[in-house]
């Protein structure tokens, strides 16, 4: 017999495990306008303090779609901040669900419209992100919210109907990509 094992992408505690989920430091970061950070960067340094305010466990999920000098960026970010724990680019979403992620934090990235379906609370650092209509994650206005939300993370519900999930996918995919007849 060929054991699976499953590989452990958390530590073992009982902390609640928050997940940056990273964008590459060289895409453009105000494409929805501006967002809470001058760039990708100081928005990973903001959170790192956050980090060190918090009780919960800490990771990074680089993009899968990194290049060279992004992971270069974020390896020396994580050297320099051990507070946040790397993990592996393609470590599968639902492994990391299933082995205890309690929330996702991201600019205006596409895991705010998936992870809510799984459970996931999920926090954007941009108020103007393409869900920001919608209530399956938290759009904080300003810094001091942003950074609320994040500590009190245990506290917070989200009230959402999953028809909302529903609508922003089909409105997203289809209708805005005029493929909805093809």
């Amino acid at each position: 017999k060929i054991s699976k094992k499953k590989k452990k992408y958390f530590l073992e505690n009982n902390k609640k495990k928050i997940v940056i989920f990273a964008h590459s430091f060289f895409d453009s970061p105000h494409v929805y306008g501006n967002f809470l950070f001058p760039d990708f960067y100081e928005w990973l340094l903001f959170l790192s303090k956050v980090a060190k305010k918090s009780n919960f466990d800490w990771y990074i999920k680089p993009h899968p779609n990194y290049d060279d000098n992004s992971e270069i960026i974020l390896d020396k970010f994580i050297k320099d901040h051990s507070e946040i724990k790397k993990l592996d680019r393609d470590a599968p979403i639902l492994d990391l669900v299933k082995q205890g992620m309690y929330a996702a934090l991201t600019v205006y990235g596409s895991c705010a419209s998936e992870l809510p379906y799984l459970g996931i609370k999920v926090v954007n650092a941009d108020r103007n992100n393409p869900h920001s209509a919608y209530n399956f994650s938290f759009n904080p206005k300003n810094l001091n919210e942003y950074e609320e939300i994040i500590l009190n993370l245990d506290k917070k519900k989200l009230n959402f109907k999953f028809n909302e999930l529903y609508e922003f996918h089909y409105m997203n995919q289809f209708y805005f990509h005029n493929r909805f007849l093809f």
